[in-house]
Order: structure tokens, then sequence, then C-alpha cells
């Protein structure tokens, strides 16, 4: 017969190393199994892992998977009622197939300028409800902006300025409709950038003095895209203000 307390001193020596592991888990940061359970990502993998280690057992879904390996440590608490949402919950979306990611696009435009400026005019400003003296597009998300006027400036701020920051962290990108340009803002500086409208011979029109036809230039609106999701609109303003002998002052537009 075993010495009083040998039963309990092996039983605790089974034990030392599962506690042990969950312990380093805990420092390492790795995710509880409620976690796991919580992520389609994850789930996947485990139905994998399941898959690779026990080709016996045949796991049709990844909530089997979660079952078979939860069978033993089962969560408690709101672990236990995040472990039954989750594998009551239909099977996630990848299972059936791949969504692409959403491309971050800029605003279409249409194929003339004529075209765009009627469009634009059956609309309002989104902040003061009227039509704007100097209208202006955001390229980022479609709003319709006063630009530089003082119907909208709030403590000395433009309202474009403003919409940056609530828009895209405080970088904008926008076209202004009666200066037929592009307007770059990053915090409170801005410069002017080149117009996506172009005539027929690829010349722009600044302030519409020629009046020319004007026409989408694909190449242009790529050029503006592609500077916007690089995240060089900082860099070219700056190097924009370097180089002209007029800048805009700070908190304009």
């Amino acid at each position: 017969r075993a010495p009083a307390g040998a039963e309990d001193a092996d039983a605790f020596g089974r034990l030392a190393p599962p506690l042990a592991l969950a312990r380093t888990l805990v420092e390492l940061g790795a995710p509880s199994a409620a976690e796991l359970a919580a992520s389609p990502r994850l789930l996947e993998r485990l139905c994998r892992w399941v898959r690779a280690y026990e080709p016996c057992r045949r796991v049709e879904t990844s909530r089997e998977s979660v079952e078979m390996l939860l069978a033993h440590n089962r969560p408690t608490g709101r672990a236990a009622v995040c472990r039954q949402r989750v594998l009551g919950a239909p099977e996630p979306y990848a299972r059936t197939g791949s969504r692409p990611p959403r491309l971050l696009r800029l605003t279409k435009l249409a194929s003339s300028f004529t075209e765009q400026y009627a469009k634009l005019g059956e609309r309002v400003c989104a902040r003061c409800g009227g039509w704007p003296e100097d209208p202006a597009l955001c390229l980022c998300c479609g709003e319709l902006l006063c630009a530089g006027t003082a119907c909208c400036r709030v403590r000395g701020v433009g309202e474009l300025t403003a919409h940056a920051r609530e828009c895209a962290a405080g970088t904008g990108l926008f076209f202004l409709l009666n200066r037929c340009a592009s307007l770059l803002i990053r915090g409170s500086r801005a410069a002017y950038g080149p117009s996506p409208f172009v005539d027929a011979h690829g010349d722009e029109d600044p302030l519409l003095k020629r009046g020319r036809p004007l026409f989408l230039h694909q190449k242009r609106l790529a050029q503006l895209e592609q500077l916007w999701l690089s995240h060089g609109v900082a860099a070219e303003i700056v190097r924009i203000r370097n180089t002209s002998e007029r800048v805009i002052r700070s908190n304009y537009y």
C-alpha cells in the first residue's frame, strides 16, 4: 500500500505539466479556448489540425473540431456563453467562398466637366444645406462642401480642412469646380494639384478662363489615386509649396 500522501503527490505530478503549460500560454499571450472559437480563421486552422493529427476521424466542419479540442477542457462562465453562441452560429462566409477585400478607390467622376458640374448642381452642401458659392467635391467620400467661404468656417478652420480630419484622419483630396483643379490637404496645410479634366490637347483650363470643353483624363485621375493610396499627399504638398511663389494660408480651405 502506498504511504499517506503518495496518491496526492502522484496526482499533483500528473497535473503539474498541464498547469505549467497553461501558465506559460497566459504569459505568452496565447488565445484562450473561447477566443479560438470566436475567430473564423482560427476555426479553419483548428479543423485542419484535427484532420492532420487524427486522419481516422472525419471532421466535416470547424465547429466539430472545436468540440473535439474542447472536450476535456470546456470553458465556464462568460467563456462558455461565448462558446455556445459561436458554435451555434452558422458557418462563416469563408466556408462558402473567399470574398475579396474592398479596394479603396476615389470617387467616380463624369466623363466630361460639363456633365460633372450638372450632376453636382442638383446637390447642396453637407454642412450648411445650400448651394456652395465655391463648391468642392471630396474625392474620398463624394461629399459636396463649401471651399474657403465663411458660411461653414468654424473657429477659423475651413470646412475642407475640418472634413479631411473627419473623413481621412487629416488627409484630404478634393476637386474644386470653379478653379477646375484638385486640392491636396494634410493637417492645416493645403496645395493645388493637377486637374483631372483637360481639353482635347491635354491642357488644363485654370479658373475656366478659356471656356474649352474639358474631358476626364483617366491617367491623371489614376495618378491622384495612387498618390492618395501610397500616402504621398503630405510629401506632395511640401514639394508644391516649396516650388510655388504663393502658397495657401493654413486652415483657409
